[in-house]
């Protein structure tokens, strides 16, 4: 309990931070300013990781699947969308356990998030049958899928399992950390991050 609050609260710091000081200086500079904003001794790995990745830049390699059921939507339109939440899974401990927890999660993005906001889940795997099993069972949000873990790797995403779900904004920065599902609070967080995205985005193109 006492890791969800720090982590929410580090969260919170961030986006309060973001709102504040995206008035007074670039983007560049405040991203290079926070870490020192966030430092601290001794802190908790998962804590120590939600610091490390917010700020960081994910870049969407090549050598992806891509699968959408809305065919109306391109993996270019998926991309480059201004705002989107991402979730990464490298291995599949219990697939018919993943399959099932990954409907319930997208049931909960759409309740919590709504479909302002794309959603991108991206899977290292090898298992040629994983999209199709996933679409039998329901889940339809975008899918990319790495069979060589080369997008782990790109982006340095060595971090625990808890800490592969993000928002990135409009330079594919990440702004939020966290694994939201079954968690009000969290998604509070992601919700008020969005809100204050939206703003950033209404304000330059004003």
């Amino acid at each position: 309990m006492v890791l969800i609050i720090m982590v929410r609260f580090s969260n919170i710091m961030f986006l309060h931070i973001y709102k504040i000081m995206n008035k007074f200086i670039s983007p560049i500079v405040f991203f290079l300013l926070l870490p020192l904003i966030l430092s601290c001794n001794k802190e908790n790995r998962i804590v120590k990781e939600v610091k490390e990745l917010q700020g960081k830049p994910i870049s969407f390699i090549d050598g992806y699947q891509y699968d959408n059921p809305n065919l109306s939507v391109s993996v270019d339109s998926c991309l480059q969308s201004k705002i989107k939440m991402v979730s990464y899974w490298e291995d599949f401990s219990c697939t018919q356990c993943a399959y099932k927890i990954l409907v319930k999660w997208e049931k909960e993005f759409h309740e919590k998030i709504g479909s302002n906001v794309n959603y991108i889940f991206i899977i290292n795997s090898m298992e040629k049958n994983l999209i199709s099993e996933l679409r039998h069972m329901g889940f339809s949000l975008p899918i990319l899928l790495y069979p060589d873990n080369s997008y782990g790797q790109k982006n340095q995403l060595n971090v625990l399992a808890r800490n592969k779900t993000f928002l990135l904004d409009e330079n594919n920065k990440i702004v939020v950390v966290g694994e939201p599902f079954g968690n009000d609070a969290l998604w509070n967080v992601y919700k008020e991050a969005i809100k204050i995205l939206n703003n950033n985005l209404i304000n330059h193109s004003e």
